[in-house]
């Protein structure tokens, strides 16, 4: 039995057949297959080096340490681990037999091949696979330093009972809560649950699916080429599942997950801001619960890792992870373990210390980098104060078409208006509504666009100040010219005799172009 190594992708690339019929003789985790693994490399984890580790004996592979390996800041310090990203739960050996003979030889060659400056740093290890216990054990008999920090696990739930045996063993609260939000939300509407598995309609949806995340508070996907990516290359070994909750045919929110056996991934969630006030993503979670507990083929649902609240709500059950270091022990390891683990807890408790600490880092470590500021006079995002004198403003006459309707928003308007605006809750939009007025514009009883303003008298005269709205912005100018004027002439017949509007680029040039003063610093291009 013996180690060889693989550095380059070329190698790696005809050990594929091989590395699959190991992962599915072991657990046969899918992100433990070959095309995860590879997936990861060339997208995610850019930055680190090939370090896989072959187990064999008589020319066979008899298990694989998927290792990668980086150098940190300037000082020849090397990081041997698994990938390590976000879109990865676990890592673990693939080892489907004789694991404590493979586990030692992987000891030993690490703590032959390892230089002083090197370490072993295994992120999001669950516990439970068995592997990495039968390994810590070896590393002690080894003579290496092991240090294991506790994380956040993945919350899981047992899909085996009947969804409503799921319901009752919720809070009472938490029950009402649910049932409390999904009634809310079919008030808008049909909601329905949407199951995609077809490979060519996923990615399709995928476009959505990415323009709804990048709005959200947690901006732009930095990597959506991984999903796209892992539903062309998964298709053929594990079933990839796209749940889509509508609204009146239309998506709200996603959930991209993979089958993997008789396990339900949950991989990444998002939702379109707009429905915020109705917690879409609560709803699809609770709609893919219900259709899991209805599918003899899941007996798990894993929520994903990380602790939000409304995995809690679900479920107490989760898998343990771990971090885990490792290094041999020797002179320089020693130096970093009695640094790390005893000297920098009492410099972080000493305010002097730390602040020359934090210094002395920035001045070895820091890179000067080079900001390139692209200056414009004019942005997408600058806002506009606008005039109009509306007894002497004439444009175009108010549309009179059956379809079209344009009042005050009422109380009955509140969930739409919800929609339309964003809204964090009901309660914002009820309580802007006692503040505030808005004209609303409906078109076959939909709520398209909408403007709030406040009026005041100045100088004898009432006028109205418009400083939040929002208007479709899929209509062309000319259509786009008709809302605006349709709002104007419904100002004037409540008699209006002023309007200020603070409006952003593409409605400001609207309404130069219907007869609006600009009024801020810099021209209006």
């Amino acid at each position: 039995m013996h180690i060889e190594k693989v550095t380059n992708f070329k190698t790696l690339l005809l050990i594929k057949p091989q590395w699959d019929s190991l992962n599915i003789a072991d657990k046969n985790i899918c992100y433990l297959c070959y095309d995860w693994f590879y997936s990861s490399c060339k997208i995610l984890d850019q930055d680190k080096e090939l370090y896989v580790l072959l187990v064999k004996e008589n020319n066979k592979i008899l298990a694989i340490a998927p290792f990668l390996k980086k150098k940190i800041y300037s000082i020849p310090y090397t990081i041997i681990t698994f990938i390590n990203n976000a879109y990865t739960p676990y890592q673990d050996f693939i080892i489907p037999n004789r694991k404590i003979e493979c586990l030692r030889a992987i000891a030993n060659f690490l703590k032959k091949e390892a230089k002083f400056f090197t370490y072993l740093e295994l992120n999001e290890i669950r516990k439970d696979l068995g592997n990495m216990q039968l390994f810590l054990k070896i590393l002690k008999q080894e003579g290496f330093f092991v240090f294991e920090t506790p994380k956040e696990g993945c919350y899981y739930l047992k899909t085996t009972i009947s969804f409503e045996k799921v319901l009752k063993n919720l809070k009472s609260h938490t029950r009402k809560e649910f049932k409390r939000k999904m009634n809310r939300l079919t008030r808008l509407g049909t909601v329905d649950l949407k199951t995609i598995t077809n490979p060519d309609e996923i990615k399709q949806h995928l476009d959505k699916f990415f323009n709804f995340y990048k709005r959200t508070w947690k901006g732009a996907e930095p990597h959506p080429e991984f999903y796209y990516h892992l539903t062309d290359v998964l298709y053929s070994k594990y079933k990839v599942i796209l749940f889509v909750l509508t609204l009146n045919g239309e998506p709200i929110a996603y959930l991209f997950s993979i089958l993997n056996d008789n396990t339900l991934l949950g991989i990444k969630t998002t939702y379109n801001p707009s429905y915020y006030a109705f917690s879409p993503g609560i709803v699809l979670f609770y709609k893919t619960i219900e259709t899991a507990c209805n599918d003899s083929n899941i007996k798990v649902f894993e929520l994903g890792r990380g602790g939000e609240r409304f995995k809690k709500e679900w479920t107490s059950l989760a898998y343990e992870h771990v971090i885990l270091e490792i290094a041999p022990k020797n002179s320089a390891n020693r130096l970093y373990w009695l640094s790390k683990y005893q000297l920098m807890p009492m410099i972080r408790k000493n305010d002097f210390m730390y602040n020359l600490y934090r210094r002395a880092k920035k001045l070895l470590f820091t890179q000067k980098s080079v900001i390139n500021k692209t200056v414009s006079s004019h942005t997408r995002e600058q806002k506009f104060l606008l005039t109009l004198n509306l007894e002497k403003w004439s444009y175009a006459q108010p549309t009179s078409r059956e379809e079209t309707e344009i009042r005050l928003a009422t109380k009955n308007d509140i969930y739409q208006l919800a929609v339309a605006m964003e809204a964090r809750s009901i309660k914002e939009v009820e309580e802007r509504l006692k503040k505030d007025k808005c004209i609303a514009f409906f078109e076959s009883h939909k709520l398209i666009s909408c403007f709030w303003f406040s009026t005041k008298v100045e100088k004898g005269e009432e006028l109205a100040f418009i400083s939040d709205y929002k208007v479709t912005y899929n209509y062309d100018p000319s259509v786009l010219a008709e809302i605006i004027s349709n709002m104007i002439y419904f100002l004037k017949s409540v008699h209006i005799k002023y309007l200020k509007i603070l409006a952003d680029y593409n409605i400001a040039n609207v309404l130069k172009n219907v007869g609006f003063q600009t009024k801020h610093e810099g021209e209006l291009l």
